[in-house]
């Protein structure tokens, strides 16, 4: 069953009810467009979809897709005048899949992950515990509900441990009273974006008195050290960087309350086993530099129908530097990991060229056909990440128009506005005279596109 709504009490109250009742739940970014639905709705098989009652855009948005999917109103109001207290079956948790999310593949078509609730209940207690979380601790919610980052770390790690979430008006960020809110709901922590973060941190202090922030957390994407150092001097407090993924229900390594730093994102959580590999059946030693391969019950135990080989690709089984021998995830990031005795991970850079925009993994292949399939006009098209401070990473493209037509930047960004959500859409598009620079082999290499267009103007390659 699909959840299509904004964060509100009613998104937490049916991703709870569903997972009582033992079905799977899949939380979907509401801004999506009917083209960016259809596959997902398709890939899993869904006819059933949570919306809020009145919410005539979704429903309008769900009736224009080419799928057959059933809309399902909550009212908050009626669900607590007339519900019924009752015990919900225990569900099994290490067979049942409790969520649904898809990660951009370099292929272009989202995979989906299965997580079971054992894979979820391990990831919130990775979090719990890595930060002593108790029942007096007060989150206000910064991250979507749709990603796995604000399911895990600011919802389920709060209630597994009987602490509180603040949920912001609408649902959505006001930087003019974000702080205001904190401290009149008693909150003491958050965990946020960098960007999001960075919003915070141009925000307002609070109309009276000061903060008291237990800690800030980081995670999603890397945290420019200059970002770090402003939270600090600003908020006085703990600054954690945690690494992550959907992958592994969330949380792998994170710093420690009274151990954290910039650079590194910290040791292993809990239970949660790091190793480094290259090639073969063993792990590299530290201070070595490979891929970052996790283990442990967080972890998923592959994707759902993505087929054999691409399951095969994602694991290795293997022994790791101490000889604990497991089925490893590759998680396509670069690392190393410290020759202190503490086994400090240290992210080095991602291995494939998805684009990370403030934690939102962008697919380039999706974004280069939206761009083909938006006009008849384009010839060639190209996407790739440019580095941002605010995003870590932003989403541009090189794009070859057909001869003798005229486009500019806007026009192409209108147009692409039917075909994706906005944080997909190039901020900047570089029209290229004949054709899009290639390698030596004539394939196009991201990498040499960002090198390439770094400092150009978008409307001076012509």
């Amino acid at each position: 069953v699909a959840l299509l709504m904004p964060n509100s009490p009613a998104l937490i109250i049916g991703l709870l009810a569903l997972w009582a009742d033992g079905a799977a739940a899949v939380p979907l970014n509401p801004a999506y467009t009917p083209t960016e639905l259809e596959p997902l709705f398709a890939d899993l098989d869904i006819t059933k979809v949570l919306i809020l009652q009145g919410d005539e855009k979704t429903k309008a948005t769900l009736r224009e897709t080419s799928t057959n999917q059933t809309a399902i109103e909550i009212c908050l109001d009626d669900l607590c005048n007339g519900s019924k207290q009752r015990e919900p079956s225990a569900p099994n948790l290490d067979n049942n899949t409790a969520l649904y999310l898809h990660t951009s593949g370099t292929t272009g078509k989202p995979k989906a992950v299965p997580l079971k609730h054992s894979n979820l209940l391990r990831g919130a207690q990775n979090v719990a515990e890595t930060y002593e979380l108790d029942a007096t601790h007060r989150t206000y919610l910064l991250q979507v509900l749709f990603h796995i980052h604000g399911i895990v770390a600011a919802l389920l790690a709060p209630l597994t441990t009987g602490g509180t979430i603040i949920i912001p008006p609408d649902g959505a960020i006001d930087a003019s009273r974000a702080w205001s809110d904190f401290q009149e709901n008693e909150c003491n922590w958050v965990t946020g974006t960098p960007s999001i973060l960075q919003t915070l941190l141009a925000a307002p202090d609070p109309k009276s008195g000061s903060l008291d922030i237990r800690f800030i957390r980081s995670c999603s994407s890397p945290l420019l050290p200059t970002v770090y150092e402003a939270l600090r001097k600003r908020f006085d407090c703990p600054v954690i960087e945690a690494y992550a993924m959907t992958e592994a229900s969330h949380q792998m390594c994170s710093n420690r309350l009274d151990d954290f730093g910039s650079g590194s994102v910290g040791p292993e959580s809990g239970a949660t086993k790091i190793c480094i590999w290259n090639a073969g059946d063993t792990a590299l030693e530290l201070g070595e530099e490979g891929e970052v391969c996790v283990s442990g019950e967080n972890v998923m135990g592959g994707y759902d129908g993505a087929g054999e080989e691409v399951n095969q690709k994602a694991f290795w089984k293997g022994t790791d530097e101490r000889g604990n021998e497991k089925k490893w995830f590759r998680t396509g990031d670069r690392g190393v990991l410290s020759t202190d005795g503490k086994r400090r991970l240290t992210l080095i850079g991602r291995l494939s060229e998805m684009i990370n925009r403030g934690g939102e993994k962008i697919s380039p292949v999706e974004v280069d056909e939206a761009i083909m399939l938006a006009s008849d006009d384009v010839k060639e098209a190209a996407s790739f990440a440019v580095s941002n401070d605010f995003y870590g990473q932003e989403v541009e493209a090189a794009v070859v128009l057909k001869k003798d037509v005229k486009m500019d930047e806007e026009q192409l960004q209108d147009l692409l506005g039917k075909r994706l959500a906005g944080f997909k859409i190039p901020k900047r598009i570089h029209f290229c005279e004949d054709k899009i620079p290639k390698g030596p082999t004539g394939t196009i290499q991201r990498k040499m596109l960002s090198q390439t267009f770094a400092q150009a103007d978008p409307q001076k390659e012509k």
